[in-house]
């Protein structure tokens, strides 16, 4: 005889498996910000050169790319607090060895390594930030004043 499907089936609790799942997920979402980073450079590059191709002087569609960045820097901020969540819940509840050790590191580090730690996870983004902003800024007033041959020039 079957059970009834909205009774839920005790299952014996183990640590290992938890463990393993949990490192999967780190894995894909860390595997999904690097994506996330490179699609963004990529599409941002490629409506630049858009913008210039088709000597674009609206600064609306040169901030565009500005938004893309900001948009990609708040899912990757996202991520990486879902991750220290992910990373606190395997020290204080599955005694992770280490995590614990990575904890007591990040204690004990001084504050010149954990710039440079916050810096190697974050530094491209806001890099790509400031350089779309310069480009906001700027871009129109280039293109304007630009004389480039073999250029389709709407209007």
């Amino acid at each position: 005889m079957k059970p009834p499907a909205n009774e839920v089936k005790e299952m014996p609790i183990d640590g290992t498996h938890e463990f393993v799942a949990l490192r999967a997920e780190i894995l894909s979402a860390l595997k999904d910000v690097r994506a996330l980073e490179r699609y963004v450079l990529v599409t941002t590059g490629a409506m630049w050169a858009w913008l210039i191709v088709h000597r674009v002087d609206d600064w609306r569609a040169w901030g565009i790319p500005v938004l893309l960045v900001f948009v990609g820097l708040i899912r990757t901020i996202s991520i990486m607090q879902h991750l220290g969540t992910m990373g606190r819940y395997i020290r204080e509840y599955l005694h992770g060895g280490y995590e614990q050790f990575l904890e007591k590191r990040r204690l004990e580090t001084p504050l010149l390594r954990r710039g440079v730690r916050f810096v190697s996870d974050f530094g491209s983004w806001f890099f790509l930030q400031g350089f779309t902003v310069t480009a906001f800024y700027w871009g129109p007033k280039i293109v304007s004043s630009l004389k480039l041959p073999n250029c389709v020039v709407p209007k």
